[in-house]
Formats: C-alpha cells, structure tokens, sequence
C-alpha cells in the first residue's frame, strides 16, 4: 500500500509543479526602485539613497549626495542625484522593463521626499 501511494505521488509530482511554475510566470518580472531625498540638512547622510528591489528580490542599495539648500552648490549635488536616479532607471530599461508607475510623497516633519518607482517586464 505504502509502495502504491509512493508511486502515484512521484507521477503527480511533475504535473503538480509544471502547475506551481505556470502560476509563477503568470505575473511580469518586477522591479522597485524607492529614492530618499531630503531639503533640509539636518538630516542624515546615509538617509540620501536609492533602494532597488530587484526581480529575485535582491536589494541593492545605492547613496545619492546630500543636497544642501542653502548652499552655492546645491544646483550641482541635486543635479548629481539626478544623474545617479536616471542611470539606475536606463540600466533596467536597456534589460527590457518599462516604467509602469511613479508616486512621490513628502513627509514634512523630515523634509524626506520619498520617490517610489515601479518597473515591470512582460
């Protein structure tokens, strides 16, 4: 009996997981890019980054400058930021994702400006 139930588990088990792995690729590969931004400088350093969620849900975490508002170089460091936000954004577009929605918001009592971007591949 044991040898029967054995035997009929090991032929549904490559059905069962074709199913399992149907179901997995039924949903676009995703990726999440989130960017922390003050305008203050009372804020920490390390508090300035873009967190990447890849699609095997790897994180990589990259530092951006802190922009200083009233500074003489605050034109260069936001622009700086700027460039380090579009490269990351170009290197998943060049692997074939497209941009499916953004979403800023801005806590007040921080000064953050948390920037959500979500990328998906058909």
């Amino acid at each position: 009996m044991k040898k029967r139930i054995l035997f009929c588990l090991l032929l549904t088990f490559p059905a069962f997981s074709s199913i399992l792995q149907a179901q997995e690729d039924k949903y676009p590969e995703t990726v999440l890019i989130r960017v922390f931004e003050s305008l203050s400088s009372g804020i920490r350093t390390e508090e300035h980054r873009i967190i990447t969620i890849t699609p095997d849900n790897r994180t990589e975490i990259k530092a951006l400058k802190q922009v200083h508002i009233l500074t003489e170089n605050y034109d260069a460091e936001l622009i700086e930021n700027q460039i380090q936000i579009r490269i990351e954004l170009q290197r998943w577009r060049n692997t074939g994702f497209h941009v499916v929605t953004t979403n800023t918001i801005y806590t007040e009592p921080l000064n953050l400006i948390i920037t959500t971007i979500i990328l998906e591949k058909d």
